[in-house]
């Protein structure tokens, strides 16, 4: 079993595949905003190097992790609109690391704790 971050609303819904992308100037498209080799899409990510399933959703292995790829202000704007970083305990059958993200299952996964992106703590 292993810890994956996501960053999400109350409602599941990420920053990428909601109203959120708007309201904080995120592009909607994953090529728009993941357009560098710090943010790329799985299927750039050069250890992923493929696309999600439908069933798949984008985390993080760590605070570490998240925080390299959400800023201080980026968390900012998010922690704003009311979402938060959601911590899920997964099966590391039903995880697929990247080199600057991870890919789950979260149908498969337990949601166990929920702090503000603005959070300090190791979770």
């Amino acid at each position: 079993m292993a810890l994956v971050y996501r960053v999400e609303d109350s409602k599941g819904s990420g920053p990428y595949r909601s109203q959120y992308y708007e309201t904080l100037m995120l592009p909607s498209r994953c090529k728009e905003r993941h357009s560098n080799d710090e943010h790329p899409c799985p299927a750039e990510d050069r250890i992923l190097h493929r696309y999600m399933h439908t069933d798949e959703y984008c985390g993080f292995k760590d605070l570490d992790q998240f925080r390299a790829w959400f800023n201080l202000r980026d968390r900012r704007k998010l922690d704003s609109q009311g979402l938060s970083l959601a911590v899920y305990r997964v099966s590391n059958s039903n995880i697929t690391y990247g080199e600057h993200q991870v890919l789950f299952y979260k149908g498969r996964a337990d949601k166990i704790k929920e702090y503000s992106l603005l959070t300090k703590k190791k979770a």
